[in-house]
């Protein structure tokens, strides 16, 4: 069937047996079950709204083998490849042998050396807390010289600075003074 409505008012549009208000099926090849496409420049996608509990689910997104891909639960929580999100993003994958990585990807292919990608924190709304950024430390003419530098900054007066940075040798650069816990610190002006 192309479109059947049950008496419990469940729409199916290829099924006509929907488990759920609707319900949509396609056995295709090369295209999706279903498409929303808004053209209006001032119109909105699609809204999902729920009123569950704070660990169901208000978008799931699941393979072929019914295994979680994506999941937005009711507390806000995001979960790639998990069942069970317990911070605002969790991402898990079971690779034996080695690491599972989240790509944060600055695309911009000029030879700007200002370009980096980075994490980013914030405390009580707008206020900075710090990041990590992940830099060019040269103009990159090609994947030869490709080399990157990796930099902590920490927040002051609402303003992330560089703290210490980790050139494309392995060198470390501090810009302020390293104390060690006992309060005793190391001169390496020598």
């Amino acid at each position: 069937p192309k479109m059947v409505i049950l008496s419990t008012g469940n729409v199916g549009i290829g099924t006509d047996a929907p488990d759920a208000a609707i319900e949509v099926q396609s056995n295709a090849g090369s295209t999706y079950a279903a498409i929303i496409d808004q053209d209006h420049t001032d119109g909105y996608g699609l809204l999902v709204r729920t009123d569950g509990t704070s660990s169901s689910s208000a978008l799931l997104v699941k393979d072929a083998s019914n295994n979680n891909l994506f999941r937005v639960q009711q507390d806000g929580d995001v979960g790639i490849g998990t069942d069970a999100p317990d911070t605002p993003l969790h991402v898990q994958d079971t690779v034996a042998g080695g690491g599972v990585y989240i790509t944060i990807e600055n695309a911009d292919d000029t030879s700007s050396e200002s370009e980096f990608s980075a994490i980013q924190a914030k405390n009580r709304g707008e206020r900075n807390a710090g990041e990590i950024r992940f830099g060019k430390a040269s103009s990159y003419s090609s994947d030869a010289n490709a080399d990157s530098n990796m930099g902590f900054y920490t927040a002051k007066d609402n303003t992330n600075t560089l703290a210490m940075l980790i050139d494309e040798d392995g060198n470390v650069e501090f810009t302020g003074d390293l104390i060690m816990a006992d309060g005793k610190g190391i001169d390496f002006s020598a």
